[in-house]
């Protein structure tokens, strides 16, 4: 089994329904697993760990889902709910993949650097594309593409 860099054990969850409140109380997340070969399920991990798996792996990188007792997943975050007020998380979604077959994923695109065209004369750099859909096995998905804006000297600068 493949594993990734971002690990997150968790465990069964038995609480469903309105009752969940009483978990996020105890510093516990609510999340649910769900993807081919598998049945859905109900899981429940301390809510630290769940907010740094989120904030590092975003919709892009791959997670290794650790369930005691069973086979490792690797998944996706797929959506996250937060709450409306306090802007915390309340449950998140993960959805297994297989390692053997391409995916889709948003992956963010980040400028670096300062164009000379910007800095010499006074050009602004537009960024129309905050993320591109990229193609590829779960595991080779980039975390992001970085672009070096170094390149644009001038605005008559063709990259291609």
């Amino acid at each position: 089994m493949t594993t990734t860099d971002l690990v997150l054990t968790v465990e069964y969850r038995d609480i469903m329904g309105k009752k969940v409140s009483t978990l996020r109380t105890e510093g516990i997340t609510p999340l649910h697993m769900y993807g081919p070969g598998i049945d859905p399920r109900n899981l429940q991990c301390d809510t630290n760990s769940v907010n740094k798996i989120v904030s590092e792996a975003g919709s892009n990188i791959p997670v290794t889902i650790n369930l005691s007792g069973e086979n490792d997943e690797v998944c996706f975050v797929r959506e996250v709910q937060y709450h409306p007020v306090k802007d915390v998380i309340i449950h998140v979604d993960f959805m297994k993949v297989d390692v053997n077959k391409e995916v889709e994923a948003q992956v963010p695109v980040i400028i670096e650097g300062t164009s000379p065209a910007v800095r010499n004369l006074g050009g602004t750099l537009l960024q129309p594309l905050q993320t591109v859909t990229v193609r590829a096995l779960p595991m080779e998905i980039p975390a992001r593409l970085t672009l070096q804006a170094d390149a644009l000297i001038d605005y008559d600068t063709n990259l291609y």
